[in-house]
């Protein structure tokens, strides 16, 4: 099940209703979700990070490309998804974007510091081609654009 919910578009009510094909007068979507909370905690401790105010704000781009309808042409346009959060608060700005462009992409980094009316110590990318050149887990190359925006 931990594999499955890995996959894209997959959640746990999806993996209970499949339960349910399987077990028809088994558990309900409550006591499912129980024994998974219980099983997972067990099987994959989790690491607490403990962040500092204004410390870091993480950015990247979410899930399946989404589509909008463009109010003049009635024509059906695909978006991404840029998000945003500060580690300490988990306070979150999201917004549509035309494409992962570096000008798209660094538009986005301005409006989410204006949003949050503040600029963070450090803006973490997660090793997006229009953030980072080279990847690196200890030193990533940042690119020159996103570099002069900190």
């Amino acid at each position: 099940m931990e594999r499955e919910l890995k996959k894209v578009g997959v959640t746990v009510n999806h993996m209970w209703e499949q339960y349910l094909v399987l077990y028809p007068d088994g558990f309900q979507s409550s006591q499912f979700r129980h024994h998974y909370k219980i099983w997972g905690k067990r099987v994959n401790p989790v690491m607490h990070m403990n962040h500092k105010s204004g410390d870091k704000m993480y950015v990247d781009y979410a899930g399946k490309t989404l589509s909008i309808i463009d109010k003049e042409s009635g024509e059906l346009k695909e978006v991404q998804f840029f998000v945003a959060i500060l580690g300490a608060s988990q306070y979150t700005y999201a917004e549509a974007s035309m494409s992962q462009q570096k000008e798209d992409f660094v538009r986005s980094v301005e409006n989410a510091i204006r949003f949050f009316e503040g600029t963070p110590a450090a803006i973490v990318p997660d090793n997006l081609k229009s953030a980072v050149i080279k990847s690196s887990r200890f030193e990533p190359t940042i690119n020159e654009t996103l570099a002069d925006l900190a």
